[in-house]
Parts: C-alpha cells; structure tokens; sequence
C-alpha cells in the first residue's frame, strides 16, 4: 500500500494522530498485520520506516507526519514473511 493512500489524513499541522491512521489502514488494508513486518506496535513500524516525523507531546498523543524527500526502508522487505519477525 503507498503512503499517499494515507497523506489525505495529513491536518494542517501536517500530522495525524497515529490511532487515526491505524484505524483507516485497517479500513483500507484489513489483512494488514504489524507482525508480517516484525512489531507488535504501530508507532515502532512508523519510527523503523523513516517516512514518518513524530510528535509526542508529554501527556499527549503521539502524532505523525510524512516526512518530505526521506528515503523510505521498508522493514521486512524482500523477505518471507515469518522470517522477518523479531524473535523474543
């Protein structure tokens, strides 16, 4: 699935908050499974990828942004999907 799927959601401020984006991702990809890509978080896949700025205010939620122009790593990429889970 392409990030532009999920830029529509960008606020004026330029983030989201990321329960807003799992949300629609489940909507839009309801067989999305964090853990094909080895997290059981969103917010540590959104960090990995380095697509994302963040901001966590304290005490607040954590929102995100796309980050223009970065370099997109896709963790898992290329791999079988059982292979690329992290081990506990």
């Amino acid at each position: 699935m392409s990030l532009t799927r999920l830029a529509p959601m960008e606020s004026e401020q330029g983030c989201v908050p990321l329960e807003a984006v799992g949300t629609r991702l489940a909507s839009l990809a309801s067989d999305f499974d964090l853990r094909t890509f080895g997290f059981r978080k969103l917010s540590d896949l959104v960090r990995k990828t380095n697509a994302f700025e963040t901001d966590h205010p304290k005490g607040g939620t954590l929102g995100i942004g796309i980050r223009p122009n970065a370099p997109v790593r896709v963790p898992g990429a290329g791999m079988h999907p059982a292979s690329s889970r992290r081990r506990p």
